[in-house]
């Protein structure tokens, strides 16, 4: 495992269907509230404070300077004591923009708790020139005062309704974090807020000018969409006009993003960026920038001062110059994991938005769970595909997907395959093959929402094509080596889970092509294994003249000539090292003590029996990337398994198995326990009778894997 900084009968038929008959209103809900209910759980509530114009409570913010995720049920009004109290993980809110609006100011927020419920809270704000910032703040517990009062400054505070529901703070329990603490509180009872201003003069409006800008791809080349900032001396930067993109974010409509550092590579300190489709008119205020445009990885990160004149006209045309030309060499870039809604005439727009970041197969996903879905798409197949410069936009689903067994993504289907028994994943993913779709498993980072149970069942029935393995900066290979080590080819893929996490694109995945682009073609690499996954660095493995994907035959005793190469972007980061891993073990290492651009490792390989060989690369500044394998057969054995491994693994994955089927589901797992709290135990109960039947065919393949290694 790599995680660079962290390591987180009758009786059955009659009761299915008077199942069926309890949810069925649930699932007739599912057309018509989809776009009624919000994905976290956002709803307003009735609390007033002085100059706080709404109040939401929400059940999880990637994007809030701190990881926010609520372990329990959203917030909600409660009397304590005759004060009106939101009581709940936590609240966002949005102040009144009458009060104070795009400011850049030392703020003081006021905050009355009940002591004797409230350990203490993270505070969030929108910042002036940096994305949300964040800190915890625990209260006085020895004071002996139940209503305690808590001042906290807020330096630069913004306060430009950039968060998530054009919201400026968030207030948050301490226990309402990414990684669960039991000891951690979970709730917070806030009674009262009071926000103050310093004493400034009001210096009135600043005088404006126009700003033209049109954006090409190279010297001479085609107008482009690309992401693009402006930032004064304070690395503010002003609001985007009318002709920037609109980006959709949950329900949010929004034309400025947050750029984390940490997350997206950006210049340093520049926390906020907008889109535009290659022209972009505006009245800016008057004064000096520094235009900042980029287009992903490939593309070098175009700077310049930028003078706008009050009353002028400033007009800036930027030749974006290409770093590296992937589709030159066959490769193509693409996202397997965005949440976007998206309705036929809203596809110029989005494929402009996700055209800026260079992402030629946009993967949208559907997203279902127990009771509902979210994100809809209007059409699947190729009814749904729409295409520009060899860029697409292509319908997908999440779904089935719980925290008791994984999440799960199939991409290039032909329609939603809605899973009837929910919690029999096969039954979908035999679905989704059999339509010709790509079948596989998300989020295998930290073993999130308990995916390596999933992958124990359905791998050994060749169900599973792709594993995410990047996501969040985070690379984790501990399930895909494994399944590589007991014979299954598995293909990495990396996506952004726009809007969840990431900007679209952050991570993706490159798959190779023979001939013309097409999203067909796209997804037939993929089912082939040409691909590797990156947040920057690009890859290329060569072992004897064969490359990612590929299966060399060879002689026992042959000595293989492999020559692996890993580049990056200098406007993103440099190379730290790269590294040759046969059957998960590291056989050969280039390192840069400085860092570099470039690192090249040549390595001579005998081959004394079949195996796979693959490349990874770090970045000194957080870069990561990971081919899929060359593999290797010797003498035609065509099992490229780890022998001396497989025993171990073999129990590792049964077990997990039995785990699972002598486990309840626990609603604490689910990312909508508010859809899903009441359905997830009886649903399970309904199924499992099914399930462990095909829990016993799965079991035999293992003791067939332990019968074949004797």
């Amino acid at each position: 495992m790599e995680i660079p900084g962290m390591r987180l009968s009758t009786p059955i038929k009659l009761f299915t269907f008077y199942l069926a008959l309890f949810t069925l209103p649930l699932i007739a809900l599912q057309f018509a509230s989809a776009h009624e209910r919000h994905p976290l759980a956002m709803q307003e509530l009735d609390w007033q404070a002085e100059n706080i114009k709404r109040v939401y409570a929400m059940a999880g913010d990637f994007h809030a300077g701190a990881l926010i995720r609520i372990w329990d049920m959203p917030g909600r009004t409660q009397d304590v004591e005759g004060r009106r109290c939101l009581v709940g993980p936590y609240f966002i809110f949005d102040v009144d923009d009458s009060f104070a609006f795009n400011i850049d100011e030392t703020v003081t927020v006021d905050l009355l708790f009940d002591a004797g419920q409230t350990d203490g809270f993270i505070i969030s704000y929108d910042h002036a020139s940096d994305s949300p910032q964040a800190r915890t703040i625990m209260l006085d517990r020895d004071s002996g005062q139940r209503w305690q009062w808590v001042s906290v400054t807020l330096e630069r505070a913004g306060l430009a309704n950039r968060r998530h529901g054009h919201t400026d703070l968030g207030i948050a329990a301490p226990g309402a974090v990414l990684f669960y603490d039991t000891q951690a509180d979970h709730e917070i009872v806030l009674c009262d807020m009071k926000i103050g201003r310093g004493d400034r003069p009001d210096a009135g409006p600043v005088p404006a000018g126009t700003l033209s800008l049109r954006v090409r791809n190279e010297a001479g080349g085609s107008v482009v969409p690309a992401r693009v900032g402006l930032y004064d001396a304070q690395g503010r930067m002003p609001a985007p006009g009318e002709q920037a993109l609109v980006v959709p974010r949950f329900t949010d409509r929004t034309r400025q993003v947050p750029v984390r550092r940490g997350f997206e590579f950006w210049p340093a300190g520049k926390g906020y960026a907008f889109y535009v489709d290659g022209d972009y008119e505006a009245q800016v205020p008057a004064g000096r920038y520094q235009l900042v445009v980029g287009r992903g990885p490939e593309f070098r990160i175009h700077t310049q001062d930028v003078k706008i004149n009050a009353h002028g006209h400033t007009r800036v045309e930027v030749e974006l110059q290409r770093w590296i030309n992937m589709p030159e060499q066959g490769w193509y870039s693409g996202d397997p994991h965005i949440h976007i809604e998206r309705t036929r005439d809203a596809n110029p727009g989005i494929l402009a938005l996700l055209s800026a970041e260079d992402i030629h197969v946009a993967n949208l996903l559907q997203m279902g769970n127990l009771a509902r879905y979210y994100f809809p798409q209007y059409a699947f197949g190729e009814d749904g595909h729409y295409l520009r410069d060899n860029h697409a936009l292509v319908s997908g689903q999440e779904s089935p997907r719980t925290g008791h067994r994984g999440h799960t993504i199939s991409l290039n289907i032909s329609s939603y395959h809605d899973p009837v028994d929910f919690f029999l994943y096969h039954d979908t993913a035999m679905a989704v093959q059999a339509d010709g779709g790509l079948f596989g498993y998300a989020h295998a980072i930290i073993d999130a929402f308990h995916v390596s149970r999933g992958l124990a069942l359905d791998v050994p029935m060749g169900l599973v094509d792709f594993l995410e393995v990047l996501q969040f900066s985070m690379i984790d290979t501990e399930f895909l080596y494994d399944f590589w080590n007991l014979g299954f080819r598995l293909a990495p893929v990396a996506g952004s889970d726009f809007p969840y996490i990431n900007l679209p694109g952050t991570e993706r995945s490159y798959i190779r092509i023979d001939g013309p682009f097409s999203p067909q073609a796209w997804f037939g690499g993929l089912r082939q294994g040409r691909t590797f996954v990156t947040n920057g660095p690009m890859l290329s493995l060569d072992v004897a003249g064969s490359t990612i994907g590929d299966t060399l035959a060879a002689a026992k005793g042959e000595t293989l000539n492999i020559t692996a190469r890993a580049r990056v972007n200098p406007d993103i980061d440099s190379l730290d090292r790269v590294e040759l891993v046969i059957h998960g073990g590291v056989v050969a290492t280039a390192v840069s003590e400085e860092g570099s651009e470039s690192l090249v490792l040549n390595h001579r390989l005998t081959a004394d029996g079949s195996c796979w060989v693959a490349l990874r690369a770090y970045g000194k500044n957080g870069g990561l990337a990971h081919s899929a394998p060359v593999y290797v057969s010797v003498d035609g054995v065509e099992e490229f398994w780890n022998t001396a491994a497989v025993p171990a693994l073999v129990e590792k994955y049964r077990n997990r198995i039995e785990t699972l089927l002598n486990a309840l589901p626990d609603a604490y797992d689910d990312l909508e326990r508010w859809d899903t709290a009441d359905l997830l135990e009886p649903v399970w109960k309904a199924q499992l009778p099914a399930l462990r039947q095909h829990a016993d065919k799965v079991l035999e393949r293992y003791d067939e894997m332990l019968q074949r290694l004797e």
